[in-house]
């Protein structure tokens, strides 16, 4: 009893830190706002006014596509730890984030419609995770070196096909904006661009708690999933293209942004330790107040510029990733 109370009380409480968050990017332009009075503004101000104009059309879906983004990148980080058994893991270090940039950019560089990047762009998800999680293996286990290297290896040639790419556009404003979208970035978002990564966020976390149980089996190595009835091949392949979709369906619009899949399941698990689903909810919540403070962040660490928010993460992700390669003995 003392046990689920003491669970409960983390959960409320991040979800407050969440809250807190959310208030806060929507009082920031390049600086933070005090956020009474800018609330206090808008409810004094005519619906017509410039003050409720940038909160909805510009605050407001940068704000929630943050929310989006960290739930279903965490998430989709924290499928993928439990398939690999590696807590190393994440859709950015083994390469399905730069497979979904890849293919996006040609799907534009194609000419193909903004409707079907986050098809394109699972499509190249799912292409470079098969690739890796295949030269992973070894003896019918995935070793965390070789996924580790595989993913390093399929995430530089992607990333260098798409540098590559770009820079051959002659137009240099379009080269400029698709250099910006590559290092992530949620600016210039609308609420009719939420629909699909909210409806992926929504079925994402839903099927993954309905699964919990089964996650939590298939944390005890194949062989016991397998001796406890589980369909493990199919279960694996369910989660495997779960993850996909989750994290290609915000590549898709917002570019690639790392280490939140990696930071995130990690604290859920120190947080909510035996609890596969408060763990998976904490996950999701942990990674969208990461998302929405490092989008503060690129908006108030130089006054009146855009950082993108993929190179902010890499100053969090990078010491944390080397903190774990320390503080775990990984074998095969």
């Amino acid at each position: 009893m003392f046990y689920g109370n003491v669970l409960q009380i983390r959960f409320i409480i991040s979800i407050l830190l969440l809250l807190t968050a959310l208030i806060l990017s929507l009082s920031t332009a390049d600086c933070i706002n005090n956020p009474f009075k800018v609330f206090h503004n808008l409810l004094t101000s005519d619906s017509q006014s410039l003050n409720l104009a940038i909160l909805w059309q510009i605050r407001m879906p940068r704000a929630l596509f943050a929310l989006v983004t960290g739930i279903s990148l965490s998430v989709s980080g924290y499928i993928l730890q439990v398939l690999t058994n590696n807590c190393l893991a994440d859709p950015f270090i083994i390469g399905i984030a730069s497979g979904a940039g890849l293919f996006s950019i040609l799907g534009l560089f194609c000419g193909l419609s903004c409707q079907l990047l986050p098809a394109i762009a699972f499509l190249g998800s799912l292409l470079t995770c098969v690739i890796v999680l295949k030269l992973a293996h070894q003896n019918q286990l995935i070793n965390s070196t070789r996924l580790l290297l595989s993913g390093f290896a399929i995430s530089s040639l992607c990333s260098a096909v798409m540098t590559l790419l770009v820079l051959l556009n002659g137009n240099n404003l379009k080269v400029m904006s698709l250099l910006y979208w590559l290092f992530g970035t949620l600016a210039n978002k609308t609420l009719a661009d939420l629909n699909f990564p909210v409806l992926i966020a929504i079925l994402g976390v839903s099927l993954t708690l309905y699964l919990a149980k089964a996650l939590r089996i298939l944390n005890l190595g194949i062989s016991s999933a397998s001796n406890f009835g589980l369909n493990v091949p199919k279960l694996q392949l369910s989660l495997l293209i779960l993850a996909v979709l989750m994290c290609s369906s915000v590549t898709a619009y917002c570019g690639i942004i790392g280490f939140v899949g990696l930071i995130s399941p990690n604290i859920g698990r120190k947080i909510f330790y035996q609890d596969e689903r408060y763990q998976i909810m904490g996950t999701a919540i942990i990674g969208s107040i990461i998302v929405v403070v490092a989008d503060i962040l690129t908006r108030i660490t130089i006054p009146g510029q855009d950082l993108p928010i993929g190179s902010v993460l890499a100053l969090i992700g990078s010491p944390f990733f080397l903190y774990l390669m320390n503080e775990y003995n990984f074998e095969n």
